[in-house]
C-alpha cells in the first residue's frame, strides 16, 4: 500500500535529521521502553545530533531536496508537507528513534524490523496515516494500526512503529501489537548489556544478541552437531556505534562471544599476517589493498576433530590426488592483494606464502596437467584460458604471471610488475604493512580509484577508507576530502551533487 511505503520514506528520513536543534533525548524515553525484551537487535539513532551535523536547514534548501518535496506533494499534498517540514509529523524529533529486529526462535527465517519513534502529538500523527485515501485503519487494545500485506503502521498516545516482515506466512499485525502495553519488567530497555550498549555518546548505536536462536532447537542440533555445546548460544553479544565527525565518519564493534563458541572458530585465522609480503605489491598509483591471515593447519586441526567435516573434504579433494594435509603443509595462509592503476587500467597483484616449495610442485603440475598453467621455467608460470574480464589483465593483452621467490608466490597480469619482484621488490608497501597487523585488512585509495572511472562517476568527496578486524573487534573509518566539515553534511553534499550532475545529463 502506497501510503505505507510513504511513511517508511519519512521515518528514513528522520534516521539522519529533524527538524529542531533541541540538544539529546530526554530521559523519557518510550520508545525504547515500548520494545519487547526478547529482541533480537536494536539500533539507536541520536536525532537531534544527526540533524545538527547534516545541516538540516542546509540540506531542505538542496535541490535534490526541493525536487523531493515537490515528488511528495504531487503525490500526497499532506504527506510533501511533512516531508518539508517534519515536526508536522506528530514524532517527537527531540527523542532517539530505534531501528529493532525480531527473530522467530521457532522460525529463524521468520523476520521482522520495525523503526520506532516516541509521538508529541498522535492526532497530528494518525492525520498523517489518514491523509491516503487507501488507508483502513482498525482499532486494537491502547492502539491503532493500519496496515497492507507484510508492512503495517502502528501507534499509540505515545509511541509509533512501521515494520515488516519478510514473509507472507505470519500476520503482521500481531508483531507491531507487541510494542504496545510492554511492562517495565519485559521492556528491552530493562536490559544490561543493552544499556551499556547505549551509554556511549554516539550518533548511532547497535547491539544485536544470539539469545533468540539459542532457543531454537534446529541451531541447537547444528551446534552440537559441529562438536559445539548448545549453551554456546547463549549471551553473545554485538556492539557497535557510528560517529559522523568532522572529515571523517568512524565505526568500531566489539564482538562478546562465548569462549565456547570461539575456541574453534579461532583456529581459523592468525592474529595477523606473519610473512612480510610488502616487498611484494606495488604501491604507486596503489587504489586498494588487502590482507587476510588464514591459518591452514588450525584448520585441519579443527576439521580433525569432527572426523565427518575431515571425510567429506578429503573425498572432495581427492579426484586431484590432494587431502588436506597437502594444502596445510603447503600453504602459509597469509595473504595480500593489490589494485594499482597502470594507464587507466586496474592490475590486480595476488600474494600469498609457502611453507615448502617441495610440496608446491605437486599443486604446480597438477596446474600443468589440467591445463590451467603452463611452465616458463623453474620460478614462473603462465595462467592460461584467463577470463576476458580477469581484473588481472591489462587491455587482455597480457596472461597472468605466477612468480615463485623467496617462499611467496606472486601473480600480477603486469609483466613488469612481475619482473620488479623477480629483481628484488617495491620497497616496503606501508599501507600493506599496516593492514597486515590484523586478521583482516581492507584499504581503499580514491585518488587512484577516481582514474578509473568516468567524469561522472568519479567519488571526489571521498579521500580514503579503511576496515580493519582483529578476533574481538573491528574498525571502519572514511575519511573525506575536506577535513573541517563534518562528513554527514558532506554525504548531503555528494548526493546534491549527482543530482544536479544527472539533472545536466538529462537536459543535454
Amino acid at each position: 500500500m502506497k501510503y505505507l511505503t510513504q511513511i517508511g520514506l519519512l521515518m528514513a528520513i528522520l534516521t539522519v535529521f529533524a527538524a529542531c536543534s533541541q540538544p539529546g533525548a530526554t530521559s523519557s524515553d518510550h520508545a525504547l521502553k515500548s520494545i519487547p525484551a526478547d529482541v533480537t537487535g536494536v539500533t539507536e539513532f541520536d536525532l537531534p545530533a544527526l540533524m545538527k551535523k547534516a545541516d538540516f536547514e542546509a540540506v531542505r534548501k538542496m535541490e535534490f531536496y526541493q525536487e523531493m518535496v515537490k515528488e511528495a506533494r504531487e503525490e500526497n499534498q499532506t504527506f510533501g508537507d511533512v516531508v518539508a517540514d517534519p515536526a508536522k509529523s506528530g514524532i517527537d524529533l527531540e527523542k532517539n528513534a530505534y531501528l529493532t529486529t525480531y527473530v522467530n526462535p521457532e522460525n529463524p527465517e521468520e523476520l521482522f524490523t520495525g523503526f520506532v519513534v516516541t509521538l508529541s502529538d498522535a492526532a497530528a500523527f494518525e492525520k498523517l496515516v489518514q491523509a491516503n485515501g487507501e488507508a483502513k485503519i482498525t482499532k486494537a487494545d491502547g492502539y491503532q494500526v493500519a496496515s497492507g500485506g507484510s508492512t503495517a503502521v502502528a501507534w499509540s498516545d505515545q509511541t509509533a512503529i512501521i515494520g515488516g516482515l519478510n514473509t507472507p506466512y505470519a500476520k503482521v499485525e500481531d508483531f507491531v501489537g507487541k510494542f504496545f502495553g510492554v511492562e517495565e519488567a519485559n521492556s528491552v530497555a530493562g536490559n544490561a548489556d543493552l544499556q551499556k550498549c547505549l551509554s556511549g555518546n554516539h550518533d548511532i548505536n547497535s547491539w544485536l544478541t544470539s539469545n533468540a536462536l539459542a532457543k531454537n532447537q534446529d541451531a541447537q542440533m547444528a551446534l552440537t552437531m559441529g562438536g559445539f555445546s548448545a549453551e554456546a548460544l547463549n549471551d553473545n553479544f554485538i556492539h557497535s556505534y557510528v560517529d559522523f565527525n568532522d572529515g571523517e565518519i568512524n565505526s568500531h564493534s566489539d564482538l562478546m562471544l562465548q569462549d565456547a563458541l570461539t575456541k574453534d572458530l579461532n583456529l581459523i585465522f592468525k592474529d595477523k599476517v606473519g610473512k612480510d609480503l610488502t616487498n611484494n605489491l606495488p604501491g604507486d598509483n596503489q587504489g586498494m589493498v588487502m590482507t587476510a591471515a588464514f591459518d591452514f593447519e588450525g584448520i585441519q586441526q579443527m576439521l580433525t576433530q569432527r572426523p565427518q567435516a575431515v571425510g567429506m573434504t578429503n573425498f572432495a579433494l581427492q579426484q586431484y590426488g590432494l587431502t588436506l594435509a597437502d594444502i596445510a603443509n603447503t600453504f602459509g595462509g597469509d595473504i595480500a592483494l593489490s589494485m594499482n592503476e597502470v594507464d587507466g587500467e586496474p592490475v590486480l597483484t595476488f600474494v600469498t606464502n609457502i611453507i615448502s616449495n617441495e610440496k608446491l610442485d605437486k599443486f604446480l603440475q597438477l596446474g600443468v596437467d589440467f591445463n590451467m598453467i603452463e611452465k616458463i621455467d623453474d620460478t614462473h608460470y603462465r595462467i592460461l584460458n584467463a577470463p576476458p574480464l580477469n581484473p588481472t589483465k591489462v587491455s587482455n593483452s597480457e596472461d597472468p604471471i605466477l612468480l615463485i621467490k623467496d617462499d611467496i608466490i606472486s601473480i600480477s597480469g603486469n609483466g613488469a610488475f612481475t619482473e620488479k619482484i623477480a629483481s628484488g621488490g617495491f620497497g616496503k608497501n606501508a599501507k600493506a604493512r599496516e593492514m597486515a597487523g590484523n586478521i583482516f585488512g581492507f584499504y581503499l585509495d580514491y585518488s587512484a580509484i577516481n582514474e578509473l572511472m568516468e567524469n561522472n562517476d568519479k567519488v571526489e568527496k571521498i579521500k580514503e577508507m579503511t576496515l580493519t578486524t582483529k578476533r574481538k573487534d573491528s574498525d571502519f573509518n572514511m575519511k573525506f576530502s575536506d577535513g573541517s566539515t563534518n562528513s554527514l553534511k558532506q554525504v548531503f553534499e555528494a548526493i546534491n551533487a549527482a543530482y544536479l550532475k544527472d539533472q545536466k545529463g538529462s537536459d543535454m
